[in-house]
Parts: structure tokens; sequence; C-alpha cells
């Protein structure tokens, strides 16, 4: 089966994984030019359009093309309210990373057939991500791409005040107003600042700052794959996530993966070893350590894998 990947730049990222295993070109362009884009589908299978954005509502708004399209449809779009602009007739399957996505994307879009819609995973390239790096000792690490509100940081700073004095942490994330909710950084700086009032925690927690690109596996993987060497556990602390990458990629490595139940995003689908609450995570970081059963926990997310099962699922729906 022959893919057409079809994105505005440059937000390929979460898709490079599959990418890398199918029979697909790559359709990446800022500049919306129709022709462009029959030409090439002329020699395709499957049109698979990522993020369901404006890019998507321009190229679905003049009817049905010439081969099946798959869209696929993250959380942001959902919350964003970017798919109500679409022409959804146009559309012949809508694939979704997580099931609470689809459960949003059905409560607003009601005409759209259920069995037409299906849940597939990210993906992570496992031959990306050497493994047993991760020999830190009680180091923890957290990456996000960014600062907002649904990160819950501050329950990475109340989660230190519950460990030992000789566990540190090191959050990587991005400082770039574009990409933080800048009362979210207050917030944290706060609750940093009060915890060390109370507990000296200042010194154990350390900030990691990176342009916007943090965490996008094909432009800086080597920098994430550095990051978790000097680390113990990855470390969730979010009320909301799609999937982690941060958490996969650590675990990858070898890290013990540790994270908190999210209030959305299906958490035991992926991470079954979730805790219910901050002291549940205190206890399971204390009790876990960087092993190789860690990597083997990420092997069914493993796109050399997930591939050739998305194909086979797309033979079956269209």
């Amino acid at each position: 089966m022959k893919f057409l990947f079809v994105c505005q730049p440059p937000s390929d990222n979460f898709a490079q994984p599959y990418l890398t295993y199918l029979d697909s070109y790559e359709w990446i362009n800022s500049d919306f030019k129709m022709v462009d884009f029959l030409a090439f589908q002329h020699d395709v299978d499957v049109i698979w359009i990522e993020w369901a954005n404006d890019y998507a509502r321009k190229l679905l708004s003049r009817g049905r093309l010439s081969k099946p399209v798959v869209v696929r449809v993250h959380d942001w779009e959902i919350r964003q309210n970017k798919i109500m602009g679409i022409d959804w007739s146009n559309v012949d399957l809508i694939w979704f990373i997580n099931p609470d996505a689809m459960r949003d994307f059905q409560a607003k879009v009601l005409t759209f057939p259920k069995e037409r819609m299906f849940f597939h995973p990210n993906a992570i390239d496992l031959d990306c991500w050497p493994s047993g790096i991760a020999k830190g000792e009680k180091h923890l690490g957290i990456i996000t791409l960014n600062i907002q509100p649904r990160k819950q940081l501050e329950r990475a700073v109340d989660l230190m005040r519950r460990l030992p004095k000789e566990y540190h942490l090191t959050i990587r994330t991005s400082p770039e107003p574009h990409w933080a909710d800048m009362n979210a950084v207050e917030n944290l700086r706060k609750a940093v600042a009060l915890s060390n009032l109370s507990s000296g925690i200042e010194d154990r927690i350390m900030f990691d700052w990176r342009p916007q690109n943090v965490g996008r596996i094909h432009q800086d993987r080597h920098e994430v794959i550095d990051f978790w060497r000097d680390k113990s556990h990855a470390v969730c602390v979010s009320d909301h996530e799609g999937f982690c990458y941060g958490l996969a990629e650590g675990m990858a490595c070898g890290a013990a993966g540790a994270t908190i139940v999210w209030d959305w995003g299906s958490t035991q689908t992926f991470w079954p070893f979730a805790s219910e609450s901050i002291e549940d995570l205190a206890n399971r970081i204390q009790n876990s350590h960087p092993t190789g059963h860690n990597r083997r926990s990420v092997n069914r997310f493993d796109a050399k894998l997930l591939a050739p099962d998305l194909e086979r699922k797309l033979t079956e729906l269209l």
C-alpha cells in the first residue's frame, strides 16, 4: 500500500516513525497548491492527511479526491475546534491517536459514521533509541515540548518533596512564549520557590531550557538520547496527554517509567502501571530502577510492528 502523506510543516514529527516503515511520498508544503497535490495522488493508494486543521479544510473543500482519504486527528484540533470547519463527507476514514479523542470527536461531529473511525496509537522507532543507556541513580527526567497548565509541572515539585533528598529532577522544555503559557511558567516558579522555603528543594530541580524543537525526534534525537544517559526514571505528571513521547522514549532507553493517571487520555491504554496519586508515584519511583524490562514495555509501540498493522487495518476498512 502506497501512501501520500500530506502535512503542513513542521507538523510531521509525530508521524515520522510510521513513515519510516511505510511506502510513502511526503508532501509537506506550506504553500497550498492544489495542482501540485493532484499530480501526486495518482501514484498512491491512500491519502493520509496529518492534523485536522485549516490546512486539511483547504485540501477537502473541493469535493472528493480520487483516492481514499484518511485524516489522523489529535486532541489539539478537537480542543481548538479546528475540526468544525472541515467537510467530513469527503473523508473515508478518521484515525485517532487516543480513545478519548475519538469519544470527544463523536460528541462534536455527530454525522460521521462510527464504523469509519478507528484508534491506532502513536509509534516510536525503537531502532532510533539505544537500549540500556539510561544508567542514572535517583535522577528523574521530564521532557515536554511546552509548559502549559495541562502539564501540571507543579506536581513534579510536590513529587520531589515526597522523595528522599538524594533524588534529583531535570525538566527539559522550551522557555519560548510561543510554546509556553506564561501563567503556567509563573505558577511553576512559585511552586519551586514555596517548596524551597519549606523543604530546600530548589537545588534538586534543574531546568534544561531548549528551543522549540525540543523532543522532535527527527531533529534533535541525539540530544534527547544524551538527556537520558544519566537518568533513572522517565516521569510524566500531566493531567492530559495523547500518548507521552517523553515517557516512551525514556523507557526505550532503559529508564523506569513513572506516570500519574491522566484526567484525559486513557492512560492505562498505554501505561498500565500509572499511579493514582503523587504519593503512589513517589512509592513507585523508589521501588523501580533502570532495567531492560523497561524497554520491553514499549515494544508494542514499535513502528516496525504498528506500521504493517496499520496497513492491515486500512485494507479491512477501505
